[in-house]
């Protein structure tokens, strides 16, 4: 029977989302909306850094994250360039222009808003690469993307589309995700009432 069940599961892509944050995202200014909403990101990104396991010929110590469109929170992305990661590995940020890159050279790629037309190319040209797409529009796991963050009860959440997450050979274990609770610092909670 649950072999049964694990086998009906597999041939749907299972979208999963979880609550990551207790941070309220209704500042007065949109700047600190902004602000508040990317720290919640950051710590998930943070997080699937660390927890994602890529294929062993990606055995360095350093993840690359690829930053792909205008983001308003770039400075605050840009930030996290060299921050030594809960695997001992080391964050890489840069910002790409275009799709146009070699197979090993960004294992995380977030896609910014400005790039909503051309999702399904973007996917299209990472599928069965060992890369995880991370994008903001509530529907991109849903068509074919790793992850989407979007917003319910006004805190951030994720969708994981594990479909694509296989196709890609990449693993995360959902057993981790119960660890995962985005609790705001104190400065957190300052900067974004400032």
């Amino acid at each position: 029977m649950l072999e049964c069940h694990k086998n009906k599961l597999s041939n749907l892509i299972r979208l999963i989302s979880f609550v990551l944050s207790t941070v309220p995202l209704s500042s007065v200014a949109l700047e600190n909306d902004i602000k508040a909403s990317f720290t919640q990101k950051e710590k998930i990104i943070e997080y699937l850094a660390s927890e994602v396991i890529w294929p062993p010929y990606n055995s360095d110590n350093i993840v690359t994250l690829c930053m792909l469109g205008k983001f308003d929170a770039l400075q605050q992305i840009q930030a996290m360039n060299g921050r030594l990661l809960k695997n001992k590995k080391k964050l890489n940020v840069k910002t790409i222009q275009d799709i146009k890159l070699n197979k090993d050279e960004c294992q995380i790629i977030y896609i910014s808003k400005t790039q909503e037309e051309n999702l399904e190319k973007i996917i299209q040209a990472f599928a069965n690469q060992p890369v995880l797409l991370l994008a903001d529009k509530d529907t991109f796991a849903k068509q074919g993307g790793s992850i989407n963050f979007f917003l319910l009860n006004n805190v951030i959440a994720i969708t994981i589309n594990y479909d694509s997450l296989r196709a890609s050979h990449l693993k995360l274990d959902i057993k981790k995700f119960a660890e995962l609770t985005v609790i705001p610092e104190k400065k957190d909670l300052e900067e974004s009432n400032r």
